[in-house]
């Protein structure tokens, strides 16, 4: 079985390797290129655990991309490989607001959260450029941050756990 069979397999028809949509996925808004053997678009982590376990037995590079709003190149993947877009786990899990916390997936968009929080006298501080369109994924891959991080410091300042994915597929939580 090849690898597109594989990955299907993993998470069905959100996968793909046609040309047109590498090509979409071959850079981010810094001028740094890489296209991309494969699009994978996982909904959850148990998807990105199977993806990036498989890649890791085949020794393929896996490339996360959130909105692909970054300057850095980070979302780029410049040895080929799998493109796991995050976009699609994009969900606000819980508002534990009597604890000042909020429990979100890593394609949740900035603005989104905001819009969430507003109602009831919040916000989440940091407001990069792209807060329009950049996801929480990536502010914190990044340590985003905006015109306001003087006053209230970058995303690492607001990050308090983690659900990760290892490069071999192993699934941990840091934090508290």
């Amino acid at each position: 079985m090849d690898l597109i069979d594989q990955l299907r397999e993993m998470v069905g028809w959100r996968v793909s390797a046609a040309p047109s949509e590498r090509l979409c996925y071959s850079s981010d808004a810094s001028q740094v290129r890489g296209l991309p053997d494969h699009v994978v678009r996982p909904m959850t982590t148990e998807e990105v655990s199977k993806v990036v376990s498989l890649a890791s037995s085949l020794g393929i590079p896996v490339t996360a991309r959130g909105a692909g709003t970054g300057l850095a190149g980070g979302a780029v993947p410049l040895r080929g490989g799998i493109v796991l877009d995050m976009s699609g786990m994009n969900r606000i899990l819980e508002m534990d607001l009597a604890n000042l916390q909020v429990i979100v997936e890593p394609g949740v968009v900035q603005l989104k959260l905001n819009e969430a929080l507003k109602p009831y006298g919040f916000f989440f501080p940091p407001d990069p450029g792209s807060s329009a369109i950049c996801t929480i994924g990536g502010l914190i891959a990044n340590n985003g941050s905006g015109m306001r991080c003087v006053k209230y410091g970058t995303t690492r300042n607001y990050v308090l756990d983690l659900e990760v994915v290892l490069a071999d597929g192993q699934v941990i939580r840091t934090g508290s």
